[in-house]
C-alpha cells in the first residue's frame, strides 16, 4: 500500500531502517544492562566458593587476590559503548538487508498477499551477453539506456556470473586454490581447514553441475548428490582435522600452542554445518520415516503429511532453525556428557603422579646462587623439611635445545613400518625416587606387564626401556594394553647431526601427561652424557600424611628463597580448582540452557508467523473437514519435527565428540545414559510429543 500511494523504494528502505534502528537501540541497551547484571550475579556466586588460595603456593597466584577472597566487577565505559554499538550495528545491517529485499516486492502481489513469483535464474550465456550488450526488442532493435541503467545492467550481469560460477563449482575451486597458494599447507590450523573446505565444496558443486548436464541424470538427483557430498565432506573435515576442542582438554598434545578462536569456530561450525546440510538435503527421506510412523498412531493419520509439508517446502527457513537448535544442543550436551570435573581430576593425577608441589629451576640459577645446589641436594636426601615432605623426585631434560626451532623427532619401529614421533622439547630423565614413588596411571602397557607399577619398576631397573606419551594424532600408535613392545630411536642432541639410539617402549602415558618421552637415569646415561643439571629441572614434592599444603609451600619458598631467586613453585593439587570447575560448568550449562530457551522462543515466533502467512491453507484444511484440534496438532507436529531434527543432529555430534575427548584423555566414557534420557525428556520438543500422544486429554488452543 505504501508503494501504491507513491512512496519510492528508497523511502520504504528509510522507513524500515528507522524502525529497525529504534528497536536496535532499545534492544542493545537492554542487552548491555542484562549482561552487566548477569555478570554481577556470577561474580557474587564465585565469592561463595572456598578461597582460591587454599593449597596453592604463594608465588603461583597473586597475593592480593588470595587475601581479598572476592571478585569485583570492573566496568569501563569504552567496553559498554563498544558492546552497545556492535549490537546496534548488527541489528541495522540485518534490517537494511531485509528492507532492500522488501522494497523490491511486487506491488500487486504484496497488496493481495500473494506468494512471490519464482523467477528462474538466467543462463550463464545470457548473463555473458548482458555484460557486453543491452537487450533488444523482438524486431532486433537495440534498446536505448541511460548510463545509470547501463551500470546497473553490468553489475547485475557480473554478480550473476560470479554467483553462477560459484554455485557450479569453478569459482569455489579457484578460491580454494588461491588460498592454497597463500596459506602454509604444512601447518595444521584453521587456514588449512579453510582451504580443504573450499576445495571440497567446489569439487562437490562441480560434480553436481556435470551430472545435471548429462542427459540421463535429473537435476534434483544431481543436486541431492552434490549437497550430500558437501555435508559428508564437512562432517569428515570437522571431525578428523578440527581437533581444537580436544586440544582444549589436552593442552600438552597441542604442540602448536593453544587453539585460536578461528580453530575453535571452524571445528565447531564445520561438523554442525555439514550435518545440517546433509540433513536438509535428505529431509524428505526423514519426513517419510517420520510420517510413516505417525500413520500407525490413531489421531495422527490425517496430519501425518501436512505436519511435514511446510518444512519440506521452506528448507532455507527450516535449515536456519535446525542449525540454531543443533548448535545450542551440541554445546549443552557436550557439557553434560563431558564431565569436566572428572577430566580435571584425571589431569591432576597424570600431572602430579602422587606429588603435590612442584619447583622449577634452571642451570643459570644454579650457577648464580652457589648454595642452591646444596639446598636442593638436602631436600632430595631428606635432610631438610622432613616435617613437610616424604619424597622429592627430580625430572630433567636430557640435553639442551635452542629456544627457537624444533628438536629432533623420534622414530618408532612398529610392525606396520616406521612412524615419526614429533617432540617440542627433548626427552626427560626421571630419577629413581620419582620412579619408585609415582602412581601415575598409564594409558597402555606392553604385553607381559600386568600392572602399572611393574612398568615403572622395569623402567627404573633396566637401561633400555622408555615411556612415550600417547598421541591420538599419530595413526598406528597402540591404543590399548597388551601391545607388542617396539623400539624407538632417540636422538642424543637437538642438532641435525644427532646420533639415534634404540630403546624399547614398554608403556604409553596418557595424552595429557606433562612428559612427552620419559627415561630413567640408567637409560639416559647410555644415550647422552650426564650431568643434566645445566638444563631445566623439575622437583616434585610429596607431602607428609596430614601435612598442610599451604604451610609446606611457605616453608619451601622460605627455604629456597624462591621469590628473590626467581624459582617457580606451584601446586599440583586440583582440589579447589575442581570446585571452581564445577561452578563454571554449572554457569556455562545455565547460559546454554538459556540459549535453548531462546531457541524455543524463536521456534514459537517462526510458528506464529507461519500461521499468519498460511491463513489460506488453514481455511482450505477447515473446508476439507479438518477440525480445530487437527489444525492445532498439525502445526504442533510441524514444530516437533523441526525441533527433533535439530536436537538429533546436535546430540549425535556432541556424543561423538565427547567420546573422542574421553577416549583420548582417560579411555573411559563417563556418559550416564539415565541422566541423558531424563535431560531429553525435559526438552520442549519431547514434551510436545508426549502431550500429542495423549491428545484426547489435551485442551486444544482455539485459533
Amino acid at each position: 500500500m505504501s508503494r501504491a500511494l507513491g512512496l519510492r523504494r528508497s523511502h520504504l528502505v528509510q522507513l524500515l531502517l528507522f524502525e529497525g534502528c529504534s528497536y536496535g537501540i532499545l534492544a542493545a541497551l537492554l542487552g548491555v544492562l542484562s549482561g552487566v547484571g548477569v555478570t554481577s550475579l556470577e561474580l557474587a556466586l564465585f565469592t561463595l566458593l572456598p578461597r582460591l588460595g587454599v593449597g596453592v603456593a604463594a608465588n603461583s597466584v597473586p597475593v592480593p587476590v588470595l587475601e581479598s577472597g572476592a571478585l569485583h566487577l570492573w566496568i569501563s565505559w569504552q567496553s559498554l559503548l563498544t558492546s552497545w554499538c556492535l549490537g546496534v550495528l548488527a541489528t541495522v545491517l540485518t534490517v537494511l538487508i531485509v528492507a532492500f529485499w522488501i522494497s523490491r516486492a511486487n506491488i500487486v502481489a504484496a497488496m493481495r498477499d500473494l506468494d512471490d513469483v519464482v523467477v528462474a535464474r538466467p543462463a550463464l550465456a545470457k548473463l555473458w551477453r548482458m555484460l557486453w550488450s543491452p537487450g533488444s526488442t523482438p524486431d532486433d532493435a537495440s534498446v536505448p539506456e541511460t548510463p545509470e541503467r547501463r551500470l546497473a545492467r553490468v553489475l547485475e550481469a557480473l554478480l550473476g556470473l560470479l554467483w553462477g560460477a560459484f554455485v557450479r563449482g569453478p569459482l569455489c575451486l579457484l578460491m580454494g586454490l588461491f588460498l592454497f597458494v597463500l596459506v602454509d599447507t604444512s601447518a595444521s590450523g584453521w587456514g588449512r581447514l579453510l582451504v580443504d573446505t573450499f576445495l571440497l565444496t567446489g569439487g562437490a558443486l562441480l560434480v553436481g553441475w556435470l551430472l545435471s548436464s548429462m542427459r540421463h541424470t535429473s537435476a534434483p538427483l544431481a543436486r541431492r548428490l552434490s549437497f550430500s557430498l558437501i555435508g559428508v565432506g564437512w562432517l569428515t573435515l570437522g571431525t578428523l582435522q578440527g581437533n581444537a576442542f580436544i586440544g582444549l582438554f589436552q593442552p600438552v598434545v597441542a604442540f602448536n600452542g593453544t587453539p585460536s578462536g578461528m580453530d575453535l569456530l571452524l571445528s565447531m561450525l564445520l561438523p554442525i554445518g555439514g550435518a545440517v546440510v546433509l540433513g536438509m538435503t535428505n529431509l524428505d527421506l526423514l519426513a517419510v520415516l517420520f510420517s510413516g510412523g505417525l500413520r500407525r498412531v490413531r489421531g495422527f493419520a490425517p496430519i501425518s503429511r501436512t505436519g511435514v509439508a511446510y518444512p519440506l517446502a521452506s528448507r532455507l527457513r527450516t535449515g536456519i532453525t535446525v542449525a540454531l537448535l543443533s548448535l545450542i544442543m551440541f554445546l549443552v550436551l557436550l557439557l553434560v556428557t563431558t564431565n569436566l570435573g572428572a577430566i580435571q581430576e584425571a589431569e591432576a593425577a597424570t600431572g602430579s603422579g602422587g606429588f603435590q608441589l612442584q619447583a622449577t629451576t634452571y642451570g643459570s640459577q644454579i650457577m648464580r646462587y652457589p648454595t642452591l645446589a646444596t639446598q636442593l641436594q638436602n631436600l632430595q636426601a631428606g635432610r631438610a623439611l622432613r616435617q613437610d615432605f616424604t619424597a622429592v623426585g627430580l625430572i630433567r631434560l636430557m640435553y639442551d635445545f635452542p629456544q627457537v626451532g624444533q628438536v629432533q623427532s623420534l622414530r618408532l619401529n612398529l610392525d606396520g613400518g616406521q612412524l615419526i614421533y614429533p617432540q617440542n622439547k627433548p626427552s626427560q630423565v626421571a630419577d629413581d625416587v620419582f620412579l619408585t614413588s609415582t602412581n601415575l596411571p598409564l594409558y597402555a602397557r606392553a604385553s607381559g606387564f600386568h600392572s602399572d607399577q611393574q612398568v615403572w619398576d622395569a623402567l627404573r631397573t633396566h637401561n633400555d626401556f622408555v615411556l612415550l606419551q600417547y598421541d591420538p594424532h599419530i595413526v598406528g600408535l597402540p591404543a590399548a594394553s597388551g601391545f607388542t613392545p617396539f623400539t624407538a630411536e632417540i636422538p642424543d642432541s637437538a642438532a641435525p647431526s644427532a646420533h639415534f639410539h634404540q630403546a624399547t617402549v614398554i608403556g604409553l602415558m596418557p595424552a595429557n601427561a606433562p612428559w612427552r618421552v620419559l627415561l630413567s637415569i640408567n637409560t639416559a646415561r647410555r644415550i647422552a652424557q650426564p650431568p643434566y643439571i645445566a638444563f631445566l629441572s623439575t622437583y616434585l614434592f610429596r607431602l607428609q600424611p596430614g601435612a598442610n599444603e599451604a604451610r609446606a609451600a611457605q616453608d619451601l619458598n622460605g627455604f629456597l628463597d624462591a621469590s628473590s631467586r626467581g624459582i617457580t613453585v606451584q601446586s599440583l593439587d586440583q582440589g579447589s580448582s575442581n570446585q571452581v570447575t564445577g561452578v563454571l560448568t554449572l554457569l556455562l550449562g545455565s547460559d546454554l540452557a538459556l540459549g535453548l530457551l531462546f531457541g524455543a522462543l524463536a521456534i514459537s515466533v517462526i510458528t506464529s508467523r507461519a500461521v499468519v502467512e498460511r491463513r489460506q491453507q488453514i481455511g482450505m484444511l477447515r473446508a476439507l473437514g479438518f477440525t480445530r484440534s487437527l489444525v492445532w496438532r498439525s502445526f504442533l507436529l510441524e514444530a516437533c519435527f523441526v525441533i527433533a531434527t535439530g536436537l538429533l543432529i546436535g546430540a549425535t555430534l556432541a556424543l561423538f565428540l565427547a567420546y573422542q575427548i574421553a577416549r583420548a584423555t582417560y579411555q573411559d566414557f563417563p556418559c550416564h545414559w539415565g541422566s541423558l534420557v531424563d535431560f531429553a525428556e525435559r526438552i520442549p520438543g519431547c514434551i510436545c510429543l508426549y502431550c500429542l500422544a495423549r491428545a484426547p486429554g489435551c485442551t486444544p488452543v482455539s485459533s
